[in-house]
Formats: C-alpha cells, sequence, structure tokens
C-alpha cells in the first residue's frame, strides 16, 4: 500500500550522494545521484533539482516533493546542499567530511552546522561505519536523513495513521555519546520554545500585574510589574526601575528636536542599540504628541571562562562569554500597530464560543474556534506600559489606558467566587395579552352619570372570565358636588378581565354610600374616605378588591371570593398569619378604650378574630359608618405585616404549612422558650426558619450550635 512518501539522502564514498525516495512501504526507488568531483556549480544544484522534483506536475508526489534547493558554504569543506520540501529538510555534504572526520563524526558536525543554520527542524539517524564502503551495503531502508513529518505510517502502527509534523526539536541522548554545546542549546533552546508557546496560545499576551509608569521631570519610575509578549515571553520589571534619562530617546524616537540617543534603564546591560528613527503621533491639539512607554524581553550577556583555544595558545588567553540574563529593556516607540491596537473580541463572538451548545448558546450549529495568535514579528514583541502626552516639549500626562491586561487566575477566581453570591437572575415572564372583550359575553353594563344632567362620562362593559350569569347594572351618582378625592378605575383582578386595560371609573367622596352596593348582603363596603375596600355580590362572590389609593392594591376586578379567611388569603412571606390569633388587639394602637371595650364584650379578642368578623356585625358592635369598620380592618390587616419579608423559596419550602405551625413544633422548644421567642418577634416555624442564629441565641441564651440544630428543624419541617 502507497504511503505518503519521504526523501532519504545517502553519500557514498567514490559514488556521490544518492538521493533516494521511499514510495511504499518496502520498495526503495533510486532518483538521482551527484559526483563531487569538481567543485559545486549551480549545475550541481540544477542536478539535484531535476533528480528529487517529479516530472509529472500532477503525480501525488508533487504535493510532497521539495521546491527549493539551497547552496551553503562551510569553510572546512566547501559548499553543500541543502534541499528544502514542504515538511522538513534534507542535506547532502561533500566528501571531505567523512575522509577528515570520519563517518559518524562527520555525521555529528554536520548536524551542528545544520542546527545552527536551521534551528533544529530535523532530526538525523545514523549508519554504521561499514555503510560507507559500497552502495550494496545499505541497510534497508537507507536512512542518513530521515525527516520527521513526511512519513505516514501504516494503519495500526505505534496506534496511529495520520501524518506527523509541526513539533519542537529536542537532543536524543543514548550511551557513550559524544555531546557537544549545540546538544545541550538546543535541549535549553526546545524547553523554552516549548514554554513560550503554551504561554501564547494557552494563557495569552498582556499585563498581568504592575509596572505602573510615573514621570517626575526628567526621570522616569515603574513600579514592580509582570507581563507576557505577544510571542509568549515573560517580562519581570523589578521595583524601583528608573530611566533618569527618558528625554534623550523620546527627542531620538519621535523627532522633538535636539540630540541623544535612547539609553536603558539603571541595572540593564543593552546589547541591542535603539535606531533613533524620527517619529511623532500628534492628536490634533494644539501641536500635542503621544508616545508610548514599552518594554520588550531582552537577554544580557555576562561572566566569562576560558575555552580550548583553537592553537597551542594557554586556555587562559582566550575567554567566552558563560552566562546569559534574561531581562528587560524599556523603550519608546511614537505610533502603535498590530496586536497592540485596541481590538478587544466582540461580546457575541465570547458568547458564541463559551456557550455553545448550552441552553444560553447561540442557534447556529457551526461549532465555534478560537484563533490561533496572530504571528508577530520581534520589533513588535513588546508589551505597552504607558501612553505619555507631549506638549511644548514637555511631558503633561500619563496615561495607563493604553495597555493589554491579562488577568492573573487569582482574580478571575475571586470574580466566579463574587457571582456566587450575587441573586440568581430571573426571566420575566412574557406579558400576556387578553383575549379580546368581544368573545365573551357582557354580564352587565355600567353607565357613569354625573348628578346633574350632564352627559355620560363614560360606559363599562363587565365581563366575567366565566360563565357565570349577569348580576346587573350599577348606576353611580355622587350625592353633592364636594371635591372628589379619588377615582375607581376598573383593573384586572388576578386573571380577570372587567375590560382591555381597564375602563374609565366613577368618582367617590368621603363617606358616600353609593348605588345599591352599599350594603351587600355579606356586608361588604364600597365607600369612601380616600379608601376603596371592599365589593361582594349578593351570595359572596366577589365583584371588586380593594387597596389604598396608589399604593398598587387591586381597585376592582371580578372572579369567586378566595378560598378560606381574609386572614388566610394574606401571604404568609409577608404577613404574619400565624401570629394573627395570638396578637392582642391591645397591640392595635388606633383602637381607644371605648372600641376596644366594646370588641371584647362582643368576643373579638384578636387580630385574626377582628378580620374574620363580617363588615356588618362590625359596623354594629362598634356603632361606626361602614367607612370607619373599613378603615379598621384594613389598618388590623397593615399590623400584620413584616418588617422584612421571609426569604424562602416557595418551591423548596411549604411556606403555608410553616407559617401557620406554631413553634412550639420545633424539637427543643417548649413554652418557656416559645415565650422568648414571641417576645422577639418569632412564633411560627417559618419565622424561626429564617431567622438568624445569632438573633435566637440572644433570645434563648443557647449556644450557637444548639440553635443551629433548632434552625435546620424548623427547615426541614416545611420541606416539601
Amino acid at each position: 500500500m502507497l504511503t505518503q512518501p519521504r526523501f532519504l539522502v545517502v553519500p557514498v564514498p567514490g559514488e556521490g550522494y544518492r538521493f533516494v525516495l521511499q514510495a511504499t512501504n518496502s520498495a526503495i526507488v533510486l532518483k538521482g545521484a551527484l559526483r563531487p568531483t569538481r567543485a559545486a556549480s549551480r549545475a550541481d544544484v540544477a542536478a539535484v533539482r531535476s533528480a528529487l522534483l517529479p516530472q509529472d506536475p500532477g503525480s501525488p508526489l508533487a504535493t510532497v516533493v521539495g521546491r527549493t534547493v539551497f547552496e551553503l558554504e562551510e569553510p572546512e569543506c566547501g559548499p553543500y546542499f541543502a534541499v528544502a520540501n514542504r515538511e522538513g529538510t534534507l542535506i547532502a555534504f561533500s566528501e571531505c567530511y567523512a575522509s577528515r572526520f570520519g563517518a559518524r563524526a562527520a555525521l555529528g558536525r554536520l548536524q551542528n552546522i545544520f542546527l545552527r543554520e536551521r534551528e533544529g527542524a530535523w532530526t538525523i539517524q545514523a549508519l554504521d561505519r561499514d555503510a560507507f564502503q559500497s552502495a550494496d551495503n545499505w541497510p534497508d531502508p537507507p536512512a542518513f536523513f530521515q525527516i520527521p513529518g513526511t512519513a505516514t505510517p501504516a494503519v495500526g502502527a505505534e496506534g496511529g495513521c495520520g501524518p506527523v509534523g509541526g513539533g519542537l526539536s529536542r537532543p536524543r541522548y543514548f550511551d557513550r555519546q559524544q555531546l557537544r554545546a549545540e546538544d545541550l542549546t538546543l535541549e535549553q533552546q526546545y524547553l523554552d520554545r516549548r514554554l513560550r508557546r503554551l504561554t501564547r496560545y494557552l494563557h495569552g499576551w498582556g499585563m498581568v500585574a504592575g509596572g505602573v509608569v510615573g514621570v517626575d521631570g526628567e526621570r522616569m519610575v515603574v513600579t514592580e510589574g509582570y507581563g507576557i509578549t505577544p510571542l509568549g515571553d515573560e517580562i519581570y520589571i523589578p521595583a524601583g526601575t528608573e530611566w533618569s534619562d527618558f528625554r534623550g530617546c523620546l527627542e531620538a524616537r519621535c523627532g522633538m528636536g535636539g540630540g541623544g540617543g535612547c539609553d536603558d534603564p539603571e541595572g540593564v546591560d543593552p546589547t541591542s542599540p535603539h535606531d533613533g528613527s524620527p517619529g511623532g503621533a500628534p492628536d490634533g491639539e494644539g501641536g500635542a504628541l503621544r508616545a508610548w512607554v514599552v518594554a520588550r524581553p531582552h537577554t544580557a550577556v555576562m561572566g566569562h571562562a576560558p575555552s580550548f583555544p583553537d592553537d597551542c595558545g594557554h586556555p587562559g588567553n582566550h575567554t567566552r562569554v558563560n552566562r546569559v540574563c534574561e531581562t528587560f529593556r524599556l523603550d519608546i516607540v511614537c505610533s502603535l500597530e498590530a496586536p497592540h491596537l485596541p481590538d478587544p473580541l466582540p461580546c457575541e463572538a465570547v458568547q458564541a464560543l463559551v456557550c455553545w451548545g448550552t441552553s444560553g448558546g447561540p442557534a447556529g450549529t457551526g461549532y465555534p474556534v478560537a484563533l490561533p495568535p496572530p504571528d508577530v514579528p520581534e520589533a513588535l514583541n513588546y508589551l505597552v506600559l504607558a501612553e505619555l502626552r507631549i506638549e511644548d516639549g514637555e511631558v503633561r500626562g500619563v496615561s495607563q489606558a493604553a495597555r493589554r491586561r491579562l488577568l492573573p487566575v487569582e482574580v478571575l477566581q475571586r470574580r466566579l467566587e463574587c457571582l456566587c453570591h450575587s441573586p440568581p437572575v430571573t426571566t420575566e415572564p412574557p406579558a400576556t395579552t387578553a383575549p379580546p372583550t368581544t368573545t365573551r359575553p357582557p354580564m352587565g353594563t355600567v353607565t357613569l352619570i354625573p348628578y346633574t344632567t350632564l352627559p355620560p362620562i363614560g360606559t363599562a362593559t363587565l365581563i366575567p372570565y366565566t360563565t357565570l350569569p349577569p348580576i346587573g347594572t350599577a348606576t353611580l351618582i355622587p350625592y353633592t358636588t364636594r371635591p372628589p378625592i379619588v377615582t375607581m378605575t376598573m383593573i384586572p383582578y388576578t386573571t380577570g378581565i372587567i375590560g382591555p386595560g381597564g375602563s374609565p371609573g366613577g368618582t367617590l367622596f368621603p363617606d358616600d354610600p353609593l348605588g345599591p352596593f352599599t350594603r351587600p348582603i355579606d356586608g361588604g363596603i364600597l365607600g369612601g374616605g380616600g379608601r376603596i375596600v371592599v365589593v361582594n355580590e349578593p351570595g359572596g362572590g366577589l365583584v371588586a378588591g380593594g387597596g389604598l389609593p396608589g399604593a398598587g392594591g387591586v381597585v376592582a376586578g371580578g372572579g369567586p371570593r378566595p378560598q378560606g379567611t381574609p386572614v388566610d388569603a394574606l401571604d404568609p412571606l409577608v404577613f404574619d398569619v400565624a401570629g394573627a390569633g395570638t396578637r392582642s388587639l391591645d397591640s392595635l394602637d388606633f383602637l381607644d378604650a371605648e372600641q376596644l371595650d366594646a370588641l371584647a364584650e362582643a368576643g373579638i379578642t384578636s387580630v385574626r378574630g377582628l378580620l374574620e368578623t363580617e363588615n356588618a356585625r362590625l359596623i354594629g358592635v362598634l356603632d361606626s359608618s361602614d367607612v370607619a369598620a373599613a378603615e379598621i380592618k384594613l389598618r388590623a390587616t397593615e399590623s400584620l405585616r413584616r418588617s422584612q419579608p421571609l426569604d424562602l423559596d416557595r418551591e423548596v419550602f411549604d411556606v403555608a404549612r410553616g407559617a401557620a405551625e406554631p413553634v412550639e413544633a420545633v424539637s427543643g422548644i417548649g413554652p418557656a422558650r416559645s415565650a422568648a421567642l414571641r417576645e422577639g418577634g418569632i412564633g411560627s416555624v417559618a419565622e424561626l426558619a429564617t431567622a438568624s442564629p445569632d438573633e435566637v441565641s440572644g433570645l434563648l441564651g443557647l449556644s450557637r450550635e444548639v440553635v443551629e440544630g433548632m434552625i435546620g428543624d424548623a427547615r426541614g419541617r416545611m420541606t416539601r
């Protein structure tokens, strides 16, 4: 089976260089040979090219065969050839290597030369010494140089079947190996490049922390900081970094006049000088300029050690640098280029990338892929620290806004922790459209007519949301011409519909009984006094709800009466429903002594009893008007309102059951402790479940652990 071809180069002593192509798993096909019988020439290069390039451009080999032949020069042995294809590079060297250094040493020497030239883009496989003696003694397959990534293993071979390549080269050690400095340097380069690639692709780049620039006259100070450059290099700025004469660099870079150059900050050994090219970035405001302070990665050489001389000289007379320091240098640029221009990823793209495949993700079917970082030339491999604003040759402002941020993982983790304490995001239910009123039969008409013979001010049609029969027609007629105090507007009550969006209403005056509904059979009251209360149909069905005008109370609606007593219909999270039965009327400061005595004689001693008393009976007991009785009931209801609503999830806890159950139901709470809790406003299981441990501990004089157990028991009793 044909696999992806690979090229092999084998030098044969006395016969030149054999260029071979392994096209199958077993067959070796000779493609050409070059005899080094004379100095290399362009014709030799052409011979190599013609030997390796396929004649048929449509051949499958055309996709992998090399396109370029390089002619290189080595002083000791003359020219040699490097033949490059798309996956790697092949090398042929002149026979002087084998004759001068021996076969294996020649291979190692060539490898070192090539690593210097091509930065380790290939690997080498050595032959035994006997392989040089004859072309018939080649191993199968003959491999001097094997290019990584040019061969496709057969299916199942070593667990893979696809092409390989694109990796970083590193040394491969074996016993009794002859190591050179290039081998150890290659390993250092491998680790450095791997770390830079990991940082660049996984973490991104930008200023992580610190590095704040300040200018004080002729002196620039930079605080301690750390960042990652666009190519993945680390930059650490030590504390107290100063640039004593940055103005010379600013003048040279941005053409502000004057001479000088770009001095590096103190303590940094410069090795690459600034170019001093003029520039400038006017911002259009009276000749003002902008310039940017940047930090570049820098390798400083330091330290020397003796080395072996080439001749017989003393080793101490020949030294070489044996230490390098990875540091940084400050610089000034007068314009920004990509990738340093602001170009944030749109939030829509981030949403599509992060939330793809989730309920909150985009609806598209395409899988979003993060783009690799763009290629950045070494000249742009820096970090912007600050923007300088220069006017009249002086720095008038320093801004950190131009720098690119790279948030530390610790900051992102803390942000996620903060989100855990945020209230959950609730989604508003979709607005429902009221069905047309014409689809339901009317149950009656209300005509609003002023006291005089003025024309009607409007009509309202009452439409039930059930199939109840019509209850009749009401006419609202004011008795006097006193100024109005409130206007009744007919609006929906829960899901009931009186008219689309509410209908015009009539005018109510203080203490005025209006219409036939002044005394409903069950004692409901429609009155003035500044409040709209309750209107009931004869028979008990609720016709109009009530509340304080402008306080959000429902003014009018329709539907059956809520089940249970008025107290039980209250929201237990907002009102103390359980405490209504135990709360004495003496706690209601709006009742005077005469009213309290009258209620006590009638057997009404608690707030619950007061609210459950029918309106007609309450009017007789207190000998008051219907409006005054309604006022007492409303204020009694407000007395049950909690200062803070209970914080319980209705889906998890049965709030009604917890509000109705007395606190004595909790294990460990008897009469004495329940009395102490009630004095503190905790009378039901629901109230105990939402109380703070410190508050309960103070009321009962118990330890926090015991109190937390009681609160947990209360919550357990309410769990659905």
